[in-house]
């Protein structure tokens, strides 16, 4: 085998066998179109954040300039706005992966929290379809659910059923949780203890025992930028490690756990748009 197959192999096993980290995204163009963005920015006032998904992929390392190649895998936008009669945050998330089939599992959720440390969140309504190629809801797929926490009871309904359950008093989900970050590294806290949370993961399912712990500034080099970020680390009962990093003005950039990485793009919508265009050819050319 020669050195360069070698090499490729080695580096698809280790991206497959291994935790993705942000020196191996780079390595395989997963930040070439990457573009770290300037200006002021406040996160404890109103923002919209767009995030293209990006996955290790089973093909071998190909042509990565632009991002509508097999490592793209969807998009994530998350947008805040304050609720000051409320003493509240209100954040509505528009989530979209690609499945095999080609079809889309689309998610949408308006969400109020506590304007606390770990934006808690207190009631919401989530819809969530599977999308055909042709951009149509597949039959019998749609779901809608919604909650509410009162206390320490979460209050669940969805499919004609209610369900309750005790949550422990510091909890967050995992789209809350991005705001949170954003604020949290404004807190004095850098050498001072974990801080510990339950994780409501989709609003549904809750994991105990989670920890976020800030690793410290770190330089990285992306595109041939020397990039100065904040990174905190989330680990905890159930979840793979993740990884989320911050630039200076708190703004969240990268969030990297597992075989995935969310990557700040504001353009992310035409990259998502091309791509569907791409699956649609794609199976039309397919004999019938």
């Amino acid at each position: 085998m020669s050195k360069e197959k070698t090499k490729n192999k080695t580096k698809g096993d280790r991206s497959r066998n291994q935790p993705l980290t942000l020196e191996a995204l780079a390595e395989y163009g997963g930040l070439m179109s990457f573009e770290p963005p300037v200006g002021p920015f406040d996160a404890n006032g109103a923002w919209s954040h767009s995030f293209r998904l990006w996955m290790v992929s089973e093909k071998p390392p190909g042509n990565h300039k632009t991002p509508h190649d097999v490592n793209y895998r969807g998009l994530l936008q998350i947008s805040r706005k304050r609720l000051p009669e409320e003493k509240a945050i209100s954040l509505e998330i528009r989530q979209a992966c690609l499945q095999d089939a080609p079809a889309i599992n689309e998610t949408q959720v308006q969400l109020v929290c506590a304007d606390n440390i770990l934006a808690s969140p207190r009631r919401w309504t989530l819809r969530n379809t599977i999308l055909d190629e042709k951009q149509v809801v597949v039959p019998q797929t749609e779901i809608h659910q919604s909650g509410e926490i009162r206390g320490t009871t979460l209050h669940l309904c969805y499919a004609g059923q209610s369900v309750q359950r005790q949550v422990p008093e510091q909890v967050s989900c995992n789209w809350s949780l991005w705001d949170a970050i954003q604020r949290l590294w404004q807190v004095p806290r850098y050498n001072g203890p974990s801080m510990k949370f339950a994780l409501l993961e989709e609003l549904d399912l809750l994991k105990l025992d989670q920890c976020i712990d800030y690793c410290g500034p770190v330089k990285k080099q992306i595109n041939g930028k020397t990039i100065s970020l904040h990174c905190f680390q989330h680990v905890g009962r159930g979840l793979l490690p993740y990884h989320y990093y911050l630039d200076s003005q708190g703004r969240l950039l990268l969030a990297i756990g597992g075989e995935r990485a969310y990557i700040y793009d504001p353009n992310v919508w035409i990259a998502h748009k091309t791509r569907i265009s791409q699956l649609q050819l794609v199976q039309r050319k397919k004999p019938k």
